[in-house]
């Protein structure tokens, strides 16, 4: 009888176990595809506002000039000509309302929506305005300076005023009323 050694037969084994094992190596990593750049996203599209409602004021601050005869509320920039005027003449009794820029029609804006719309034209200290004359208790006045914060008057061709409905048009609309 031949004796064989198991240590062989196992060697075998090992060895072709190693040789399996050593075809399993794992596969090259995949090729990186840059992928292009993305698009640049567009900046947001600056949205004009619906209305006079949900833009800005322009820019400016009231101003009250009082006067014995005639008194005034003043809109614009400090040291540039007013955007806007309410000024009253108490010897008439009127309110005179004044934009800057001449055109044929004015139209007043307030949070009810378009109230009027009037013609007119006048020069105030030689800088050119359209304006409309009022009498003093004349309801357009009331609703303009109670309006919800702000009203406007706009003007073909021209941009839109948008005021703060503060005090000082009031008051001098109030001198007109005494």
């Amino acid at each position: 009888m031949i004796f064989r050694s198991p240590l062989p037969r196992c060697r075998r084994i090992v060895l072709v176990g190693v040789a399996t094992l050593a075809s399993c190596a794992p596969a090259p990593p995949p090729k990186v595809v840059s992928a292009p750049p993305p698009a640049p996203i567009p900046a947001p599209a600056t949205v004009a506002p619906a209305s006079w409602r949900d833009g800005p004021l322009t820019e400016g601050t009231w101003r009250y000039v009082p006067g014995e005869v005639v008194s005034s509320a003043r809109y614009g920039r400090d040291g540039a000509s007013p955007a806007l005027i309410v000024r009253c003449d108490r010897t008439t009794h009127q309110i005179a309302v004044l934009r800057s820029g001449l055109a044929a029609e004015l139209s007043f804006m307030m949070s009810s929506g378009v109230e009027r719309r009037a013609a007119g034209r006048m020069d105030e200290a030689a800088v050119p305005m359209t304006g409309v004359l009022l009498a003093a208790n004349d309801g357009l006045l009331d609703r303009m300076v109670f309006s919800r914060g702000r009203f406007a008057i706009g003007a073909p061709g021209l941009p839109v005023i948008v005021a703060p409905a503060w005090a000082e048009p009031a008051r001098s609309i109030q001198d007109c009323r005494k």
